[in-house]
């Protein structure tokens, strides 16, 4: 593989873009005067060496802190490679740690990689993967975490439920900057109600530039294109019901065009969201 490249979002923000095809989230980087802290490690220990050699093009400050957003493994298998201490949420760490008694456990990681990420990403080699092991995160939260990094305020929140229980966001207020990770893509441990609730919370906190897992990083404009999909979405659904419309003719909603344009939609996932968001609303 080739090296990384590294790509400045903001005076003291760098980050190493994300590559679907190998599903290679971004890696991200809040390089100050007194030290670096490294948002996620990349889906294997191969990726975390590439991205820290790109780091390592633009500064030399040491490595004060590692973040997890969340414990899937292409943010996380990178760990091992970024000597310093790791910050995740509790639900994180407690996941992680029931994970590394059964498929993630020395013995059995490498099997499981094998068995499960190869078989489902086609363009990973199982190369990337050598070595690989869990490293837990050392420091845990609930709720909310400030971190202070060469006069840089970085402030850690919860946001689960969306995309998996133990996702969190990283806001730097200085760079009016907002690290999403994960938090507002669809995944199946997760709830589309949930998840649509983020979008009014995580709009509170102050933010030019949001910077997802798996899209280069976006203004406000694309912020509220998804936001009012999920909001319209719901309302559509909610709506459909009271009108006692059956539910091939729910499933059968349009997406809009205007929501077109919003990595990872299309009429496909569109109907599979109406879905999901029916079987939400039958179960309360």
């Amino acid at each position: 593989m080739e090296a990384k490249k590294i790509m400045q979002v903001s005076e003291h923000i760098w980050i190493v873009p994300p590559q679907w095809k190998y599903v290679e989230p971004t890696i991200g980087f809040i390089i100050s005067n007194e030290g670096v802290v490294v948002i996620d490690t990349g889906n294997s220990p191969e990726h975390g060496r590439r991205a820290l050699a790109a780091l390592r093009t633009v500064t030399d400050q040491p490595i004060k802190y590692v973040i997890n957003t969340h414990r899937h493994w292409d943010h996380t298998f990178g760990n091992q490679i970024f000597a310093a201490p790791i910050i995740a949420h509790t639900y994180c760490k407690d996941k992680m740690i029931s994970n590394m008694k059964d498929d993630w456990a020395d013995d059995q990681v490498y099997t499981w990689v094998t068995g499960f990420v190869l078989q489902h990403v086609k363009t990973l080699g199982v190369e990337r993967f050598e070595g690989v092991r869990v490293v837990l995160p050392q420091i845990s939260f609930s709720g909310t975490m400030r971190l202070d990094i060469g006069k840089i305020p970085l402030d850690l929140y919860y946001a689960g439920s969306g995309h998996t229980r133990d996702s969190i966001v990283v806001h730097l207020p200085s760079e009016s900057a907002l690290f999403l990770s994960d938090c507002v893509y669809p995944n199946p441990e997760g709830k589309i109600h949930k998840l649509a609730m983020l979008f009014p919370k995580l709009s509170q906190l102050s933010a030019d530039t949001y910077i997802p897992g798996h899209e280069l990083p976006y203004g406000k404009e694309k912020w509220a294109l998804r936001a009012d999909y999920y909001r319209e979405l719901i309302e559509s659904v909610k709506r459909l019901r009271r009108q006692h419309a059956a539910r091939e003719k729910i499933l059968e909603y349009p997406l809009d065009r205007r929501f077109k344009s919003v990595s990872g939609l299309n009429e496909k996932s569109h109907r599979e969201m109406i879905s999901r968001v029916l079987g939400e609303i039958r179960k309360k």
